[in-house]
């Protein structure tokens, strides 16, 4: 799916969904932040980023490969950033796998360093959704239909991560026992879902600041079960950074719990700029790389015109 069909597709959900909601209770919402909320949010996301950094530093170190903590924090937030801006939301982990991998580990461990390490934070958040369905307010009738909704959407996702890593295993023959080593040993597996599982949490500690930010009052144990199913919903490829499917999901999750549609696309809106904000030290990391290979051309420049002098000293003007 290319870019411009993406970016359609989120504005698209947008515009139906303001035409469809009530789009001056939407203004209303978004337009009152609270900023001290916001700081929250967004102090919370320091603490995700870090977490995660941390995990991948420990898949890396699974792998027999050596990631110092602060590449791997500022490697993240670049990512993060990129997965921001650019369509298909997986560029900005190609990117931080091929940086590191041309650091010298190589190409192909860091490319499956970062590749478990995004699975088994993805699987960890699949079944926190799939158990969040068991605490929705939900009729029997409609937990049902939210549960076989749920499974059906689930199931999806699984199967197409099993087809990403399928291919992987096919195309390196060592790809199974990196899979074992760095996320199933025995003596990782429960550090690896502890980490993964904290993060989910602060995924959820965030929205839940989304959503006083914007002053939804609703009850932690009403509103901390919609967020993971909401958030899976971003895994689904169409639209630029989970924009428009996030705000979808979150209006339809909302009307089924008998909460009012305007306040989960809110909450979802105003996540999706802290979350965006929130990335935004990864442009340091971007300007650092760029006067780097400044620097890099400099001294290039210099032994160039160094070695062009003799030439200029033997021309006609010499004599």
């Amino acid at each position: 799916m290319g870019r411009f069909v993406r970016v359609a597709v989120s504005v698209g959900l947008l515009a139906a969904l303001a035409w469809i909601l009530d789009a001056r209770a939407l203004a209303d919402r978004l337009s009152n932040l609270r900023v001290s909320w916001a700081l929250v949010a967004l102090a919370v996301s320091v603490v995700l980023m870090v977490l995660s950094a941390l995990r991948w530093r420990l898949t890396e170190a699974r792998l027999g490969v050596h990631l110092p903590v602060r590449t791997a924090l500022s490697e993240y937030y670049l990512a993060v950033l990129l997965n921001q801006v650019l369509p298909g939301a997986v560029m900005g982990d190609v990117s931080r796998a091929v940086r590191h991998g041309r650091s010298g580990v190589g190409l192909g461990p860091a490319g499956r360093a970062v590749l478990l390490e995004r699975a088994s934070g993805q699987a960890v958040m699949l079944a926190a959704a799939a158990l969040s369905v068991l605490f929705l307010p939900l009729s029997g009738g409609a937990r049902h239909n939210v549960a076989r909704a749920a499974t059906v959407a689930g199931a999806v996702l699984a199967m197409a991560l099993a087809v990403v890593l399928t291919r992987r295993q096919s195309r390196a023959p060592g790809f199974t026992r990196d899979l074992h080593a760095a996320l199933l040993a025995r003596d990782v597996v429960g550090v690896q879902l502890l980490m993964s599982s904290l993060i989910v949490l602060c995924f959820v500690a965030m929205y839940v600041a989304a959503a006083r930010a914007v002053g939804v009052d609703t009850p932690i144990r009403v509103l901390a079960p919609l967020v993971c199913p909401v958030l899976v919903s971003m895994l689904i490829p169409a639209t630029i950074a989970g924009w428009g499917i996030r705000e979808a999901a979150a209006a339809a999750l909302w009307r089924a719990v008998g909460l009012m549609p305007e306040d989960g696309v809110a909450i979802s809106a105003a996540y999706g700029v802290l979350a965006l904000v929130s990335s935004l030290p990864g442009v340091l990391v971007l300007l650092s790389a760029a006067r780097g290979r400044r620097a890099g051309r400099d001294p290039e420049r210099s032994a160039g015109s160094a070695g062009a002098a003799p030439d200029r000293g033997s021309g006609p003007e010499a004599a």
